[in-house]
């Protein structure tokens, strides 16, 4: 059997890396991510929709429609949103499912999802959050290391490229399933012009 590739990141030999992003506003309302290999390959996919249960339900509800309305998503988002400890259950299944015999890395576009929300929205409700998500790369500081230029965003990220922006930007999956399209040819870049991963792929951690 041939051996599976990874990416040295400090003293770890990452396999799998879990792309996550966040959309919300006092309180998250989708949670989506999207797992793939050290080459930046998809391999499975989540999008859980978060019930708010700070702001009136008939807010909630309009603020829905008028969001995802655009995506074609506020029916289903309604009826199948869930409240956010739940949602974290969903997530660690899924986690569980995919990477039981995997050493992974959660990516994200920014400090703001796991550095601030998931944190900030964990300890307002009384939940332990879980540990995987102290540690992360700013998919941002890996372009901005790579490319010698400041990121200004996914979109700038990706125009810089010529890569495509597929669905909806602020629809958080495609997001996911962009940023790893982008992480691919970032990858690239670093293979090709034969740099150290471990120099780009700086490691976070949470604040909280």
């Amino acid at each position: 059997m041939t051996q599976e590739s990874s990416i040295r990141i400090k003293d770890r030999d990452i396999t799998r890396f879990i792309i996550l992003d966040l959309e919300g506003t006092l309180e998250i309302t989708e949670l989506s991510a999207v797992i793939t290999d050290a080459q930046f390959t998809v391999i499975d996919k989540i999008q859980i929709f978060c019930e708010n249960k700070i702001i009136d339900r008939e807010i909630f509800e309009k603020y829905v429609s008028r969001k995802y309305g655009r995506f074609d998503l506020d029916k289903i988002f309604l009826e199948t949103c869930v409240p956010f400890q739940e949602a974290l259950k969903k997530f660690d299944v899924f986690v569980k499912k995919n990477l039981s015999d995997h050493k992974f890395m959660f990516m994200t576009c920014g400090f703001w999802d796991l550095n601030k929300q998931i944190p900030k929205q964990c300890l307002k409700m009384g939940i332990e959050k879980p540990q995987y998500f102290n540690w992360f790369v700013n998919i941002k500081k890996v372009f901005e290391s790579v490319f010698k230029i400041e990121s200004e965003g996914m979109d700038h990220m990706l125009y810089y490229l010529n890569i495509q922006l597929d669905g909806n930007h602020h629809c958080a999956i495609d997001d996911c399933l962009n940023l790893a399209k982008l992480m691919k040819e970032i990858h690239k870049k670093i293979i090709n012009d034969e740099l150290s991963p471990n120099n780009h792929y700086r490691v976070c951690k949470s604040r909280f």
